[in-house]
Parts: structure tokens; C-alpha cells; sequence
């Protein structure tokens, strides 16, 4: 059961690797960064915390066929922590946080390994449950 309960952490942490960024935030919570991976995209949830030009800057670097992925990637990182307040990122870290375990919630539940009365819920029996579903 226990591998079962790791196969499903692991798919929902390489399902959430295509959101392509990662938040840090240091002790003080007031010096947070960005760090954006290869396959980076503007999404809404972001978008709506940057200003229109934030948002063009950003969208110059992705479109900009002249630079290579990793080119792409350098570029981004460097303008977004410049360019973006530390509480703005601080924000969208904390909606990453909100759709990564809403995710792994959802993945959980509809494995039978989860439900809301989780954990106090008799788990062997929602599992034989959901199972014979």
C-alpha cells in the first residue's frame, strides 16, 4: 500500500513540474525568487499580479526565437526578480502552493487512498471500497 500511496505523490510532483517554476522565499519571507524551468509559460493566475508592462517584458523573452531554451530561461529568471516585487512573487507562490495540493488531493481521492474524514477515517476499508468500485 505504502508503494502504491508513493507512485501516486510522485505522478502528481511530475504532473506539477509542467507549472515550470519554482518558488523560494528566504527566512525573512521578504526576499523571494523565481526560478522558471525550460518549458515555462505566463499563466493567468500570474498575470493577473503583474502590471501590463511586467507582463510584456516577459512575453518580449518568450517569443523571442532568436534565444535558445536555456537563453530563454537565464533572460527570464533575471528580468522577473528584477522587474517583479518580492511580495508579488511571495503571492504566486503561494497559488502554486494552493494548485499543487488541490492536485495532490484530487489524485489521492480518486485513488480511494484519501477522503475527507482522512485521518480518522478507517483507510483499509475505503480502499476495499473504492476498489470494488
Amino acid at each position: 500500500m505504502m508503494k502504491l500511496f508513493l507512485f501516486f505523490i510522485i505522478s502528481v510532483i511530475v504532473a506539477t513540474q509542467s507549472f515550470g517554476i519554482s518558488v523560494t522565499c528566504g527566512p525573512s519571507d521578504d526576499d523571494c525568487y523565481i526560478d522558471t524551468g525550460i518549458n515555462f509559460t505566463l499563466d493567468n493566475d500570474f498575470s493577473k499580479l503583474l502590471s501590463q508592462d511586467q507582463i510584456n517584458g516577459i512575453n518580449f523573452i518568450l517569443n523571442n526565437s532568436t534565444l535558445s531554451d536555456r537563453n530563454k530561461r537565464v533572460e527570464l529568471n533575471y528580468l522577473i526578480n528584477k522587474i517583479v516585487p518580492s511580495n508579488t512573487i511571495k503571492k504566486y507562490g503561494k497559488v502554486l502552493s494552493e494548485k499543487i495540493s488541490a492536485e495532490v488531493e484530487e489524485t489521492l481521492r480518486n485513488s480511494g487512498i484519501y477522503e475527507p474524514c482522512f485521518p480518522f477515517c478507517n483507510i483499509t476499508d475505503l480502499i476495499f471500497t473504492n476498489f470494488r468500485k
